[in-house]
């Protein structure tokens, strides 16, 4: 018998490849996180190097705390309770800042060149800046970047570019790990690390792309030891360093924390020494998040000059009223439930850079879709808490924001809250739905959502172009 030619072996590999592997596991075990790279990273790279410096909401005040941290300073230098929180910042970022918003409606090719004429000034000066009293763990990588650009001396533009690429490329790899380790509901979690909105925050220092990035694995995580109901110490010990993290950062994501964890409980056989293992692990995650909030005097700052309410005085209202609080969120939904939605999605820059209208519609719609057909089998009890687990974070997203903007009392709306908030809590709605056997397909779910990536990537583009160089 002659022996194979190469050309039979090269023909024959792709058959070799997919034998006994189940349809479509090539796609989703080794593909999927590649292909979400190559979709995603060219268009935050086009964010980092071609949107306007400081940009982002709160961008300034970001750009400070990463300063802070770079410098060694975990505790704001003033949080006093009843102070706005402040602290020492080199005083060539709020000048910059303060060129940047007189500037905010000119074109770039014009006002560019004015923003990089800014350099490191060597100054400090005690300033206010809402983001002081953030957990120090989420603007490491920006903290990083400020450190190097300030020995390299490198412009201000330049130092804020290199901090924003340290911090795409840490969130990049957790989301890229996060899809490959995900034993279901992994194209969900590619969709949601894709949204325009989302590769806005990883292009920038905003700490929610760590923190986006950070609950998307510690879903992958959950989800995968649900699935295949064995839970490893390592994998709850990661749930909760990544839970603390997240509620550490935000207060109100640690019911999402604590649903996954509950899940992780829930989901294996529990002896006694097992049961002991989790009320500590609870413990920890607990503790972090709330010794934080206290240390930081998170809960005792005002964030806003305008409104002096105490919050204490605002809980006292809500408690004393119980009644106003259906009125509060149907006024609050009803004013801005369609700006939330569209900011899920992505409002860049200063939420004054809407996509399309078109582009709404499509990623809506395949958002929609994946999450149906990544749908996962869970028991009833996991669905419940989940459900109660993600409804308590909405409402303390919404608490936390009406005790600081609305004045005492207020019927509403509440102020302040933004579409980009509820992005590290969306992956744990596939808890909600039941797994569907009509939409199983893996081909299908790839091509939605490389579909819905390559619009909101080319629609990311044509907006950013449109606001600063048109």
């Amino acid at each position: 018998m002659p022996r194979p030619s190469w050309r039979s072996h090269l023909a024959s590999w792709p058959n070799a490849l997919l034998k006994e592997r189940p349809a479509g596991s090539i796609y989703s075990v080794r593909f999927l996180p590649l292909l979400y790279l190559i979709i995603c990273v060219p268009t935050v790279l086009f964010l980092v190097f071609f949107r306007q410096p400081l940009g982002n909401p709160d961008e300034a005040s970001h750009v400070a705390r990463a300063y802070q941290i770079s410098k060694g300073v975990v505790l704001t230098e003033e949080a006093v309770p009843g102070l706005h929180p402040k602290g020492m910042v080199d005083n060539a970022w709020f000048r910059l800042g303060s060129e940047v918003n007189k500037r905010r409606f000119e074109s770039l090719d014009t006002a560019l060149p004015v923003f990089q004429e800014f350099g490191w000034s060597g100054n400090e000066r005690l300033r206010r800046f809402n983001s002081s009293v953030y957990f120090p763990a989420a603007f490491i990588p920006q903290a990083v970047g400020l450190k190097i650009a300030q020995a390299l001396d490198l412009r201000l533009v330049q130092s804020l570019q290199l901090a924003s690429m340290l911090n795409a490329v840490i969130c990049f790899l957790i989301i890229a790990f996060a899809i490959h380790v995900a034993a279901e509901g992994k194209h969900f979690i590619a969709l949601i690390g894709a949204l325009p909105m989302t590769l806005h925050q990883l292009a920038s220092t905003s700490p929610d792309g760590l923190v986006i990035a950070g609950s998307l694995l510690m879903f992958a995580l959950t989800i995968t030891a649900v699935v295949r109901r064995k839970v490893s110490s390592s994998t709850v010990f990661a749930v909760v360093v990544l839970g603390a993290f997240t509620g550490a950062t935000k207060l109100p994501y640690l019911p999402v924390a604590l649903v996954a964890l509950v899940a992780l409980w829930w989901a294996e056989p529990r002896p006694r020494k097992g049961a002991v293992k989790y009320i500590l692990a609870c413990m920890v995650l607990v503790l972090i998040p709330v010794l934080w909030a206290k240390i930081s005097n998170a809960g005792a700052v005002k964030h806003s000059i305008r409104i002096q309410t105490d919050p204490g005085d605002q809980i006292a209202f809500l408690l004393s009223h119980p009644l106003e609080i259906p009125s509060l969120a149907f006024s609050t939904l009803y004013a801005h439930l369609h700006s939330y939605l569209s900011q899920i999605v992505g409002v860049l820059g200063w939420l004054d850079a809407p996509l399309p209208h078109g582009v709404y519609v499509v990623l809506g719609l395949g958002f929609a879709a994946v999450l149906v057909m990544d749908g996962v089998s869970v028991q009833p009890l996991i669905r419940w808490i989940a459900l109660a687990g993600f409804a308590l974070s909405v409402a303390l997203i919404f608490l936390s924001l009406y005790l600081i903007w609305n004045p005492l009392g207020s019927p509403g709306p509440i102020e302040g809250v933004q579409g980009r908030y509820f992005l590290p809590i969306l992956p744990f709605l596939v808890f909600l739905l039941p797994k569907s056997e009509r939409f199983r397909s893996e081909s299908l779910k790839l091509s939605v959502f490389t579909f819905c990536g390559l619009v909101g990537g080319l629609a990311t583009v044509a907006t950013i172009i449109k606001r600063y160089y048109s």
